[in-house]
């Protein structure tokens, strides 16, 4: 996985900037003969890296950075002025919404089109096209004109048929931000099964947290320079301090001192069964088809996402309480000890937070066809970003979760294990800089005047030796 996919050395891109149409004439017609007019403007200037077979590399930086400049250089649709970029292997690029799809086409009629350009062949195409529209999911649209799309239409049938051929150099563009939760989580899981067959990544994102997730190496620009190149952790880290400071957040010390976390006003919890979680639930049941597995012996019949008050909710505050609610039907006769395991992911499929018990278990007991009722109430302390939860029933052999006083894990019996059952949103904390992926909140004990015995004591021990 050592080979060189892609290679670039001082790349540079210029172009003459104008400040009327009367200028842009003269130059026209005198820079021939020696005589300049305009300003230059370079949207790249010395730009030097690379990426190995299998690698994924994260390009980030504000608007006008030069990161779409480059990537059309690494696509053929620009020439640099000056420096080099040598790319190896077929390229399949996401970089404008619906660009290369033929808007009075089908959808069907693009994707033969666009899978052509990228070179596969008819016969190809034809093996391939179911799992280009099962994935895409559209429904019937894929025989209907894609002018007749939504945007989120267009990315879903672009992405699916870019990945379908397994090109050596991914490139993507920022197309995911217009899809929703569900399929961005789609997309996440198949590009990092294309790097784990050897295709490369570049990718480009203001979504710094799914560059630290999905890439080893980034590339910081700005104003047409490289201003980082390495580790993608690093370089993240770096950018964001740099956002941090142009929002305020950048603060000295003793501005710290003042600051002070937004209280969540107290509120009378609800207690009991929500409404909700009783009534018809087709978001859930949809995604718990994509993913699940277990015995059926205690199966999950809902699953809803709430607030403290027992409403649903799908967008929580830095720290908010939520609270989880299950019910459950029995398949069987049930006399075990129990556990439901919580998972909160982001859309990468990373694992972000867990809650369950621990120090002890429940023990359920019922029959066959009896429901019950089941909850977790936790906080959130995470950093603004798309999650979801993946869920699990567990109970265990004979009943018992130990074997002579002690945890036996091949006890462990999986009664439902739901991959996805619910999406959600923190929204971004405008009081402080929430550092990911779990911030815990907890209150300082700074105390003043407690004396010179300590520091006394300290420069004893510091004499020692």
């Amino acid at each position: 996985m050592s080979e060189t996919l892609i290679k670039t050395e001082n790349i540079g891109k210029y172009y003459r900037v104008f400040d009327s149409m009367n200028q842009r004439l003269k130059h026209l017609v005198m820079h021939n003969f020696g005589r300049e007019y305009g300003k230059t403007f370079w949207a790249l200037n010395g730009i030097s890296f690379d990426v190995k077979r299998g690698e994924s590399v994260g390009i980030i930086g504000d608007n006008g950075a030069g990161k779409s400049t480059l990537l059309q250089i690494l696509t053929g649709i620009l020439h640099p002025n000056e420096g080099s970029a040598e790319v190896n292997g077929r390229v399949a690029a996401l970089l404008e919404l619906g660009s290369g799809f033929n808007p009075d086409f089908s959808g069907r009629d693009n994707v033969f089109m666009n899978a052509a350009i990228l070179g596969l062949s008819k016969k190809e195409i034809e093996s391939r096209f179911d799992e280009i529209e099962a994935f895409a999911d559209i429904g019937d649209f894929i025989e209907q004109p894609v002018k007749t799309y939504s945007s989120g239409m267009i990315m879903r049938l672009a992405f699916a048929v870019t990945t379908c051929v397994e090109p050596d150099i991914m490139i993507v563009d920022e197309a995911l931000a217009v899809g929703d939760a569900v399929f961005q989580s789609k997309c996440y899981t198949r590009l990092r099964q294309l790097t784990e067959r050897g295709t490369s990544l570049l990718f480009v994102s203001h979504a710094i947290d799914t560059v630290r997730s999905l890439c080893s190496r980034a590339l910081w620009l700005e104003h047409g320079k490289t201003v980082m190149w390495g580790d993608a952790k690093e370089v993240c880290k770096e950018y964001e301090k740099l956002c941090w400071k142009k929002q305020g957040m950048g603060m000295e010390p003793e501005e710290k001192t003042d600051l002070k976390i937004q209280d969540f006003p107290r509120v009378q919890k609800v207690e009991g069964i929500p409404d909700c979680l009783i009534e018809a639930n087709p978001n859930f049941e949809a995604l718990a088809k994509e993913g699940r597995y277990g015995t059926g012996d205690i199966r999950v019949i809902n699953f809803v996402l709430t607030d403290v008050f027992g409403l649903p909710k799908k967008a929580f505050n830095y720290n908010e309480e939520a609270r989880v609610n299950y019910l459950l039907k029995l398949n069987n006769d049930i006399d075990t000890d129990f556990n439901i395991g919580v998972r909160i992911r982001n859309l990468k499929g990373t694992d972000i937070m867990a809650v369950s018990q621990i120090s002890n278990l429940s023990r359920l007991t019922g029959k066959k066809g009896d429901l019950f009722f089941a909850s977790y109430k936790f906080n959130l302390p995470l950093h603004h970003d798309s999650y979801y939860i993946r869920t699990g029933v567990i109970g265990y052999k004979d009943g018992n979760a130990c074997v002579g006083g002690i945890y036996s894990i091949d006890n462990l019996v999986s009664f439902d294990i739901i991959e996805k059952t619910v999406f959600f949103d923190i929204n971004l904390n405008i009081s402080y800089p929430v550092a990911g992926p779990v911030h815990i909140h907890h209150p300082l004990k700074l105390e003043k005047n407690i004396g010179t015995n300590i520091i006394e004591k300290q420069g004893n021990h510091n004499d020692v030796g």
